[in-house]
């Protein structure tokens, strides 16, 4: 709510369409922002293609709130020629890692200068990065750190804190973290350390300006001659 009331950051609380789960960090947060500032949420059920276009066009949405497999089809589907998209002036994508290649696609044809990211999970309530107002990002960046989160990364093996560009775990600590998992101690004290800082499992680095970019997942990753690399990269 601090990042949301946080005038460096965008709220995008025109009217949109959500078809995320709303147990999910993304579906929540979307919903609540919005009818906090008094917009409202068109909900999808199911996410249909030809519905989702046809609701942009008829309800001249502006905001369009994405994630990766939907910022994908819309910047490969030829769909987009059919209906008038002509209301949109900002794209934003959460959940997941965006390639480069689909934010370039996706800026191109949406003419949007950007496209806006956030970072978070459900044991953080709610997203803990994104793309502030003023601020200028390289493609890719998930952005910087909202309000009252503090945030490092450590490198994977040893736990030690690591500087700009040096990739390692993304770890946050604030307000927002969870208790813990009901019933679960074990999985709580793996997940969040006796410091308060929960790991979110994800890798990822910081540039010389905070601006903060996500690479994986860890679980995605072995060890191989002394370095971390994508399982199936090992085998070509």
């Amino acid at each position: 709510m601090c990042a949301l009331r946080d005038g460096r950051y965008s709220l995008d609380v025109n009217p949109c369409i959500a078809f995320h789960p709303f147990c999910h960090t993304a579906g929540l947060s979307l919903t609540i922002r919005t009818v906090l500032f008094g917009s409202y949420v068109l909900v999808m059920v199911k996410f249909d293609p030809h519905v989702y276009l046809r609701t942009i066009r008829d309800y001249r949405i502006e905001s369009l709130q994405l994630v990766p497999a939907v910022a994908q089809f819309l910047a490969q589907t030829n769909l987009l020629e059919k209906y008038d998209m002509s209301s949109v002036t900002s794209v934003m994508c959460a959940s997941a890692p965006l390639l480069k290649h689909t934010e370039e696609e996706l800026r191109k044809r949406f003419k949007v200068p950007i496209v806006k990211q956030r970072y978070g999970m459900t044991e953080t309530t709610i997203g803990f990065m994104g793309h502030s107002v003023s601020g200028e990002y390289p493609l890719g960046s998930i952005g910087s750190v909202f309000p009252s989160v503090s945030v490092k990364i450590v490198d994977i093996q040893t736990g030690e804190a690591l500087g700009p560009f040096e990739t390692g775990e993304i770890c946050c600590r604030t307000p927002m973290v969870m208790k813990g998992y009901i019933n679960n101690p074990r999985a709580t004290q793996e997940m969040i350390d006796v410091d308060g800082w929960l790991h979110t499992g994800d890798v990822g680095y910081y540039d010389s300006c905070y601006r903060f970019f996500l690479v994986d997942r860890i679980k995605d990753l072995i060890k191989c001659k002394g370095l971390q690399v994508k399982y199936h990269s090992a085998f070509f």
